[in-house]
């Protein structure tokens, strides 16, 4: 009961529910049998509504829906003495009269007896209704109740009506597109959103979504492959942990439904990372970018025979310049401390401004997560304004050097709990302005005593031999002043596994036996002097 070929077709997806669509050309009762059609299914499948029966009726001019009720609907006719609009709450099993003409040819309600090409409800107040006809905008201020045509719209043809953000857009005839402010934006979008992609120091895919409405479920998706469905879980923003998925860069998706309806997320890309084994202890001395995941942060060299993490130089604005530590750590009570020393020549703040304020402008700091997604730091960001040195070098647009690193040592307990399984990252933020040479990190030890700062690879006055060794090894060291020497060793665990006093030594050369430990491993060897500390790493077969 399409009623076979017509220009009167109309379609209308219902705004309230995307999964409903109404379709049709009239209402015919006698002759060509017409009828209009529902779908509740996305358009797979169409059902025959009821026709109205009060009156004999036949083409439409136009469907409409309405903006927060899925089972209402409007169909809009322009024959004289007749109804002008019916609508359904019902999915259209029934149909009433709201422009008052019922069985008489004048409406009891105001409407005139013009035809009408639209129908708009107000999604910012849905008892206001407003009808395009051929002589302007009808209104209604009481869900059709009573009816009165706009005197501040001119006398001419409205032949549709649509809401674009807090507008709503009318087109006429021969005078031009129209616009009308309302008081909400009609792009409303109650769509899933996925946020964020990371990995969680578990080593699982971590999801930050945004349900901004409670769906009453939302289905994962991985790949375009579905791996499960939350269920009910509320409205806000949400963690999502998946085991079992492949590393490297992955695509993530989510279709949320609410009463049958769907709501897609835009398809949102990111990394799974594959981090190491997770332990307690860590030190890094930055030789290389094997333990990082660096956007705009390079390892390179930073003085004679040493190198560092870098930002670029010089640092990019408008840019989030990060270093992930693929390093997961289990928090301690015992040692529980971050240090790291390194040199920050990053635009300062405005006098008197603090970490967290616009006016603080860029700024460096080390951000833990527990989930792969929120990042928290664990001391105040800080910037040039910090460091009387880096102030001067900033403003005098130098390039940083070793000789400014300073020393920080973050006690973990302030921000973590013990037991808690994070990451951690280097983030250098920059905004729109100023800029300047960046930030070099070096010698982190994380819960674990700083033994040395990193091995110089330049001529060093300490060597051991033989190195890997079974236990036993020779420390040869040269002295050029009279000092007293002591040989420590330590696991990686900064634990000192031997340490031995030498006495005093004059200027010359010396070899000295030591028994480092019978337990493979890596371990540190430092020589102590009055003046300096010395390190080798020395491997234990």
């Amino acid at each position: 009961k399409w009623g076979g070929s017509t220009s009167l077709m109309d379609v209308e997806v219902s705004k309230a529910n995307a999964n409903i669509i109404w379709a049709g050309s009239g209402m015919n009762n006698t002759g060509t049998l017409r009828n209009l059609h529902v779908s509740t299914n996305g358009g797979q499948t169409f059902t025959l509504t009821n026709n109205y029966t009060d009156r004999a009726l036949g083409g439409i001019t136009k469907l409409a829906s309405h903006p927060t009720q899925p089972n209402t609907a409007y169909a809009i006719f322009s024959f004289a003495g007749r109804p002008k609009i019916l609508r359904t709450t019902n999915l259209g099993q029934s149909w009433q009269d709201i422009s008052g003409f019922g069985l008489a040819n004048s409406s009891s309600t105001g409407f005139p007896d013009v035809a009408v090409y639209c129908v708009y409800v107000r999604p910012d107040n849905p008892d206001i209704i407003w009808a395009g006809t051929e002589i302007g905008i009808v209104e209604s201020q009481d869900n059709g109740a009573t009816w009165a045509l706009l005197d501040d719209f001119p006398n001419v043809a409205v032949w549709d009506m649509k809401g674009v953000d807090n507008q709503v857009v009318i087109a006429t005839h021969g005078r031009g597109i129209w616009t009308a402010e309302i008081e909400i934006s009609q792009l409303i979008l109650n769509n899933p959103v996925v946020y964020a992609v990371g990995t969680s120091p578990k080593s699982q895919l971590a999801l930050g979504i945004t349900l901004p409405i409670t769906f009453d479920s939302t289905r994962v998706f991985i790949q375009n492959t579905y791996v499960g469905t939350l269920e009910d879980i509320g409205s806000g923003n949400f963690t999502v942990r998946i085991s079992g998925v492949a590393k490297g860069v992955v695509e993530a998706k989510l279709i949320s439904f609410k009463n049958g309806a769907p709501f897609h997320s835009a398809p949102v890309s990111g990394e799974n990372l594959q981090l190491n084994a997770i332990r307690q202890q860590y030190f890094n001395y930055f030789q290389n970018g094997g333990d990082l995941k660096m956007n705009s942060f390079s390892v390179q060299a930073f003085g004679t025979g040493n190198t560092s993490l870098q930002s670029f130089h010089n640092y990019l604005n408008s840019t989030q310049h990060t270093a992930v530590l693929l390093q997961p750590i289990i928090v301690s009570n015992e040692n529980p401390f971050f240090y790291y020393r390194d040199a920050a020549l990053v635009e300062p703040g405005e006098t008197g401004s603090v970490f967290g304020q616009p006016a603080f402008k860029d700024f460096v700091v080390v951000e833990s997560t527990k989930d792969g997604i929120n990042w928290t730091p664990i001391a105040d960001g800080y910037n040039a304004s910090s460091n009387n040195d880096w102030l001067a070098a900033f403003n005098a647009a130098q390039v940083g050097n070793r000789s400014m690193l300073t020393d920080h040592n973050i006690n973990l307990n302030n921000t973590l709990d013990a037991g808690d399984t994070v990451l951690f990252r280097f983030r250098l933020s920059a905004n729109t302005s100023i800029n300047g040479w960046g930030w070099a990190v070096d010698d982190l030890y994380i819960q674990q005593a700083p033994t040395a700062t990193e091995p110089t690879t330049n001529k060093t006055n300490v060597s051991v031999y033989p190195n890997p060794t079974t236990g036993k090894v020779t420390v040869s060291y040269t002295i050029t002043a009279t000092t007293n020497v002591t040989v420590v060793v330590y696991d990686l665990s900064g634990r000192v596994v031997t340490q031995k006093s030498l006495g005093q030594k004059i200027p010359g050369s010396y070899e000295n036996e030591l028994l480092i430990s019978d337990k493979p491993g890596q371990y540190v060897l430092q020589v102590q002097t009055d003046f300096k500390k010395e390190v080798v790493k020395v491997v234990v077969n």
